[in-house]
């Protein structure tokens, strides 16, 4: 099924058992809490113009979305931990500095998910993303200039 939406999206396939999350995740007390997982929202691009001063606006933006989207407790945020390959034909797992790792995603509330640390994660059953949502709230109160060119 995640074929259908690309390839950024079918590589969280490796995540998933069929349509359900695969079972060493879905027991794991660290990512799900072992709480069982129905609604997953996978984040395959987040992005904020460079010509605005986002500041904390894209952590903030999917927090919200988060928030919004996922179910109280049975609820899993998952991104790529990295940016997608440059070009086609690079081998699917090599080794990359941690400088590339989104700074946005622990501030999100997210951890890399246990036995893949090319994605970030995090179930709504703990209160992590909550906690991190609040915290960014902060951006409500800023004012965002957009340059009109």
């Amino acid at each position: 099924m995640l074929a259908l939406y690309g390839d950024q999206a079918e590589a969280f396939s490796e995540l998933f058992d069929g349509e359900w999350l695969a079972p060493d995740l879905d027991e794991n007390d660290t990512l799900t809490a072992g709480m069982p997982i129905s609604v997953a929202l996978l984040v395959l691009d987040a992005t904020v113009d460079d010509t605005v001063e986002a500041g904390d606006l894209r952590a903030w933006a999917v927090s919200q979305v988060a928030y919004t989207m996922l179910p109280t407790t049975a609820g899993l945020l998952a991104m790529s931990s990295f940016a997608p390959p440059a070009s086609e034909g690079r081998p699917a797992r090599r080794l990359v500095s941690t400088d590339r790792v989104d700074p946005d995603w622990p501030r999100v509330g997210c951890i890399s998910i246990p036995g893949h640390p090319q994605f970030f994660g995090q179930a709504t059953a703990y209160t992590y993303l909550d906690d991190a949502r609040a915290s960014l709230d902060i951006c409500r109160e800023q004012t965002i200039r957009v340059p009109v060119v």
